[in-house]
């Protein structure tokens, strides 16, 4: 519901401070509203991690995609006679707020999927010779002694490392 959206504002008492929450001159629009330029759109990619694109797609489809292309302020101050009493009321966009930790989510996992399809094979190969080596810490794959045993899997699986350090030392030599 809209309601949801709306805010109340006190013009009496905006008239005497000129300044409530949530409001400001709308002389000062580009100050407060990330995707409004001063004077003239600048368009340097900042939103360019955004869930909605600021330009247009450029596909073939007959689709309408959608996007919100930045503004310059003159146009949102143009049409105001008095723009020294006018003001404008920012609202909060919950939904593009989703949108955009969606799209920084998406983005996340696909450098995972990358990382892990980049290092796969040297993580199986550890994994195979963790395996062999008996430094498995896989609690079915420990020895009955320690598994269970917080403090005693990790002292064994630091025994194990020491040993296979002590090996490699002596081996250096």
């Amino acid at each position: 519901s809209r309601a949801l959206w709306m805010k109340a504002l006190d013009l009496k008492r905006y008239r005497i401070s000129m300044a409530e929450p949530d409001t400001l001159p709308l002389n000062r629009i580009a100050e407060a509203v990330a995707d409004i330029d001063e004077g003239k759109v600048a368009d340097d990619g900042r939103f360019a991690d955004s869930a909605i694109p600021t330009v247009q797609p450029s596909s073939s489809d007959e689709v309408a995609s959608v996007f919100s292309p930045l503004g310059a302020d003159v146009f949102w101050r143009g049409s105001v006679d008095d723009q020294d009493s006018s003001l404008f009321i920012a609202l909060d966009d919950p939904l593009a707020i989703f949108n955009d930790l969606g799209m920084q989510l998406a983005a996340d996992q696909a450098a995972y999927r990358n990382w892990q399809a980049e290092h796969e094979h040297k993580i199986q190969i550890a994994q195979t010779v963790t395996t062999l080596c008996g430094a498995e810490s896989e609690p079915e794959k420990l020895p009955a002694s320690v598994r269970g045993d917080a403090l005693r899997t990790h002292q064994y699986l630091s025994e194990v490392e020491a040993y296979f350090e002590q090996c490699d030392f002596e081996e250096a030599q």
